[in-house]
């Protein structure tokens, strides 16, 4: 009788790894489109091409015109925006001027057209104040610690719901570059408020502990928004056409640091761990300091968001995990060299 027991649970064990066996194994696909790659099958580059952006993505969206503000995914037209990642749920603001500006996380939602803004908790609404006009709108809003706070005439406001008013959050101002036409984004980065001003080549980025009111960083000169914080640095571009240069800030110690040289740029993300970037040859990936390696694949680089890189390819949109990116490219570089090619 025990040893039947012991049979029965012996094939309960290894039942899945018979039959379910090929669900374990993450990289099955792409390591068979890549045996067919070298065994030069037609159309082999292809698959090894869908598998490969596969392996290395956490999310997939087959939707037309996504959009990332780097928190969220979203579709939206004049008077509503459709969050579609992290969590699913629509913002509306009837009667506007169209929504330019929106921020959102698991409870509340704040839109605003850059003359009203409309709060929503648990998607019911709030509060409707208009609070800006045409010659000072506001332009960007932010949920920070159960505050709703939004940027208008270089001033970070707080909305207090219960008195429908705005006070300073902020003593601070943050005016941008050039005064006459400019956009800004704010965002937390580790419970820090991380403010960019500007436009078109010419941006001023800082950053404030928003508990202390204590300046960390005031107007770092960018040449474009795409930047990124990590740990303890500030990792952007600077130059311009024909001569850029990616740039490490040391918040601590004040100095900067040119890792890169670019003669074209199409696009570029950067993230924590590195960079992709498109240009004239190709589509490159490249760790901070290190090599850049070209991605013999046909992907577009859409944007970023929490620290993910969303790419374009075909019909669908794909939320890249750099981590995963590197490591498989690795491990192709390892089975394929002849796929990839040193950068310059």
């Amino acid at each position: 009788m025990n040893n039947y027991i012991v049979f029965i649970l012996a094939y309960i064990v290894a039942f899945p790894l018979f039959f379910g066996g090929c669900s374990l194994d993450p990289d099955r696909k792409l390591n068979r489109a890549l045996e067919l790659y070298l065994e030069k099958k037609p159309d082999a580059l292809n698959k090894l091409e869908v598998e490969f952006l596969n392996r290395v993505s956490t999310h997939s969206f087959r939707m037309e015109h996504l959009q990332s503000n780097g928190s969220f995914l979203f579709t939206a037209d004049e008077d509503e925006i459709k969050i579609v990642y992290p969590a699913k749920h629509s913002l509306t603001l009837p009667d506007s001027e169209g929504i330019m500006h929106y921020d959102s996380n698991d409870d509340s939602a704040i839109v605003s057209d850059g003359i009203r803004i409309s709060i929503f908790d648990d998607g019911d609404r709030l509060a409707d104040k208009t609070i800006g006009d045409k010659k000072s709108p506001v332009r960007s809003v932010l949920i920070s610690n159960g505050s709703f706070l939004y940027y208008r005439n270089s001033t970070i406001y707080r909305y207090l719901i219960a008195g429908e008013s705005s006070e300073e959050f902020l003593k601070e101002t943050f005016p941008p570059p050039y005064a006459k036409y400019y956009k800004v984004s704010m965002y937390l980065k580790d419970d820090l408020l991380c403010i960019l001003a500007g436009i078109a080549g010419s941006y001023y980025f800082s950053i404030v502990n928003p508990a202390s009111e204590k300046i960390i960083l005031k107007n770092l000169s960018l040449s474009s928004s795409k930047h990124v914080m990590a740990d303890n640095f500030v990792f952007y571009i600077k130059g311009n056409s024909g001569n850029w240069e990616l740039i490490r800030y040391d918040i601590g110690t004040k100095s900067k640091h040119m890792l890169s040289k670019f003669t074209s740029i199409i696009d570029i993300e950067l993230t924590d761990r590195g960079y992709l970037i498109e240009n004239s040859s190709g589509l490159w990936v490249s760790e901070y300091g290190g090599e850049k390696t070209r991605l013999p694949f046909a992907y577009q680089l859409v944007g970023t968001c929490r620290g993910m890189v969303l790419a374009h390819y075909k019909d669908s949109y794909y939320l890249i995990d750099t981590t995963l990116l590197f490591e498989m490219i690795k491990m192709l570089e390892g089975k394929a060299p002849e796929l990839f090619e040193p950068g310059d």
